[in-house]
């Protein structure tokens, strides 16, 4: 029973109620089932059961397979669910996608562009006279706007790194936020790989939870996205986050534990702490 309950949140993710999510899981794990034994098992109770029986039904997760005793049984997941990941995943990229250009929408300052004129004359003879005597003056001040114009290149390029690395900080802190949400359906779907079945029914079903999970990994590893190495490692309070402290014989003061739930970072900014078991 324990087992079936850590893949509730996690089908939950998809849109399911946890009536829905108990009563597919049951029949995942633990194959085709009458109506009495699908109550007792997923512990959902009968008043409940067939309200949610027809919901899966409609969704396509659920079939009945005969009709006295009423027998259910659930479909592949790669025929449902896959398409209902593929879902998540593509709102997942665009929520960051549209995160990202509304805010460089509004924060990111515009280059002006340079406009530049030039007025070209006919001389005459007369006049080429006139501009000797103005070529010293001019070479004069040719010199101080050259240390001027130096100065302003500098500047310039100096402008457009500064605005390089606004974008690129505006699209992480964006990406950050939206990623954040997703953080939540990896943990469902960690816990649930860690209870899945190693045989029966429940084995098909829990191979295409494992795909799921590694499709979502891929995307935010795709982002910069990747789990903090915590396990063993001396304790850093600046990715950690100790959720207690204890004496053990098999680690020396200071050493972690053991991972209580996930860190990760994105880029080189720490994400999210890992919540860790630390060693007094």
């Amino acid at each position: 029973m324990s087992s079936i309950i850590a893949f509730v949140p996690a089908l939950m993710r998809f849109g399911l109620t946890e009536y829905e999510a108990r009563i597919y899981a049951t029949l995942a794990k633990t194959g085709s089932k009458t109506a009495g034994e699908l109550s007792f098992l997923s512990g959902v109770p009968r008043t409940k059961l067939y309200g949610s029986v027809r919901g899966l039904e409609r969704k396509g997760l659920v079939k009945l397979l005969h009709q006295k005793p009423e027998t259910f049984a659930a479909t592949s997941p790669n025929d449902i669910l896959f398409p209902l990941a593929e879902k998540l995943i593509k709102e997942a990229e665009e929520s960051v996608e549209e995160a990202v250009d509304e805010v460089l929408e509004e924060s990111v300052p515009v280059e002006p562009e340079e406009e530049v004129s030039e007025e070209l004359e006919e001389l005459t003879a007369e006049e080429i006279f006139e501009i000797k005597q103005l070529l010293e003056t001019t070479q004069l001040e040719a010199a101080e706007n050259l240390d001027g114009w130096q100065r302003s290149k500098a500047e310039l390029i100096n402008y457009r790194k500064r605005v390089e690395r606004e974008k690129a900080k505006i699209y992480e802190d964006s990406a950050a936020r939206v990623i954040r949400r997703y953080l939540d359906v990896m943990d469902d779907l960690d816990l649930a790989l860690a209870e899945r079945p190693q045989d029966g029914n429940g084995v098909e079903w829990a191979e295409g939870i494992e795909l799921i999970y590694r499709k979502l990994l891929t995307i935010l590893e795709n982002e910069g996205v990747k789990p903090l190495e915590a396990e063993g490692h001396i304790f850093d309070p600046n990715i950690h986050e100790a959720v207690s402290q204890e004496e053990s014989p098999d680690h020396e003061s200071g050493q972690i534990i053991e991972v209580v739930k996930k860190g990760y970072l994105i880029g080189e900014r720490v994400l999210r702490p890992a919540k860790v078991r630390v060693a007094s």
